[in-house]
């Protein structure tokens, strides 16, 4: 049985009597996912599919994570949603950045940008941890917290905010994306999730969790940085357009 004690422990092992993957609908609903996602990126217009995309995710995995939360839904269709979605967008950004650097005649991996690599890093984070708490949430989390990557899941609320903004420009939509990261990815997860997590569940989940959190605080950091840099620029007419189309360009697109 797990430690009665947990909260106290630095090193919370797994229960001595793993009950192993447990039975699941997750593959319907991943293949059925993976339809949607598609239908999504080919439907939407094309230079702007992956905004399109990346809100119909974050809105869908937003309610559907809060409900197993506080209504006890199962888990499947909501793990089975994101893993998907890291599948179908992951594939859709090789095929981009193939293509790209093709075009200008250099390897793949320096054609991107930090930032590019940080988002196949989040999304292998994702399917990794979405699959492996989903099918061992039984023994990696007590009964009363249940599968940890609904947890971050809802950290997705901050991501329509950010696409609304790559599509329009809009500046409002800019602060609110900021506002709802600080308040969801910093905040909740530092003094919520976290504590949460570390206090009830076994410690070798934070071979998945401490990257993706890590990741969470870089990505705030480098927000920070960006809006620091635009503030700087807006000194005269000039530097206020230079502002703006800082903070206009996409740095990352897995919020």
């Amino acid at each position: 049985k797990r430690n009665s004690n947990s909260s106290m422990s630095y090193w919370i092992p797994l229960p001595d009597d793993i009950t192993g993957p447990r039975p699941s609908d997750l593959p319907t609903y991943f293949a059925a996912t993976c339809v949607l996602w598609t239908l999504i990126l080919n439907l939407c217009p094309k230079a702007k599919s992956e905004c399109y995309l990346s809100i119909a995710h974050s809105v869908i995995v937003t309610y559907t994570s809060l409900a197993c939360i506080f209504r006890g839904d199962d888990t499947a269709f909501s793990c089975a949603a994101s893993v998907s979605f890291f599948v179908v967008d992951a594939v859709d950004m090789y095929f981009k950045d193939v293509a790209k650097a093709k075009d200008e005649g250099r390897a793949l991996l320096t054609a991107m940008n930090t930032s590019r690599k940080m988002d196949y890093l989040h999304h292998v984070l994702g399917v990794t941890f979405g699959l492996v708490e989903h099918y061992y949430e039984n023994d990696l989390c007590p009964a009363h917290v249940g599968c940890a990557f609904i947890y971050v899941q809802w950290n997705e609320i901050s991501t329509p905010f950010y696409n609304l903004f790559r599509l329009t420009g809009n500046q409002v939509w800019g602060a609110c994306f900021a506002l709802s990261f600080f308040l969801a990815r910093v905040v909740g997860n530092t003094f919520i999730i976290i504590p949460l997590l570390y206090g009830n569940c076994s410690s070798l989940l934070g071979v998945f969790c401490v990257p993706y959190f890590m990741l969470q605080y870089l990505w705030f950091y480098m927000i920070a940085m960006k809006i620091k840099r635009s503030l700087g620029k807006r000194t005269n007419k000039a530097g206020v357009e230079k502002g703006k189309a800082e903070l206009k360009k996409p740095f990352t697109k897995s919020f």
